[in-house]
């Protein structure tokens, strides 16, 4: 959704919110009249006043894994890049299925991962490629170093002896 999209979204919710808050505060006698006023259609209105929540504040359907799931993945692929492993997308999918699969549930479908990471910014994809010889020997040791630390960092933190 682009952001001039995203943009009349809201600020149709938020005529939406004002015509419910001024029937209920008895501004208007129905709904109709409160939907005119406010330029708004009257089923719109009716849902809102009925408790039905709006489609933005809905979780789809569609939306195979909790929040709280997809939060536990997330913390696991950047745990791995922190080791300097980040999965495959592969694994990432064998990851969700194997969690669905536990509940009883079908396993993700083939754009799931690619979706996934479009919709959690902390993630991007990247292509390893192998390093040429010549270049790996005039490779900068404070950068090797780095690399040194990581392993240290990891070690440290998961208690590994």
């Amino acid at each position: 959704m682009s952001q001039q999209q995203q943009h009349l979204a809201l600020q149709r919710q938020g005529q939406i919110d004002l015509a419910v808050f001024a029937f209920k505060s008895g501004q208007f006698r129905n709904v109709t009249a409160a939907a005119k006023a406010y330029n708004i259609s009257r089923s719109s209105l009716n849902r809102r006043l009925n408790r039905t929540a709006s489609r933005h504040d809905t979780i789809p359907n569609s939306k195979t894994l909790t929040l709280t799931e997809e939060e536990a993945i997330v913390k696991y692929i950047l745990d791995l890049a922190s080791q300097g492993n980040p999965p495959r997308q592969s694994t990432v999918k064998e990851i969700a299925s194997s969690i669905l699969t536990a509940q009883g549930k079908p396993p993700v479908g083939k754009n799931w991962v690619y979706r996934f990471i479009q919709r959690r910014p902390e993630l991007r994809t990247a292509w390893n490629r192998r390093i040429d010889y010549r270049r790996a020997r005039c490779e900068d040791p404070k950068l090797i170093q780095e690399w040194f630390d990581v392993v240290k960092n990891t070690i440290t933190k998961y208690s590994i002896y």
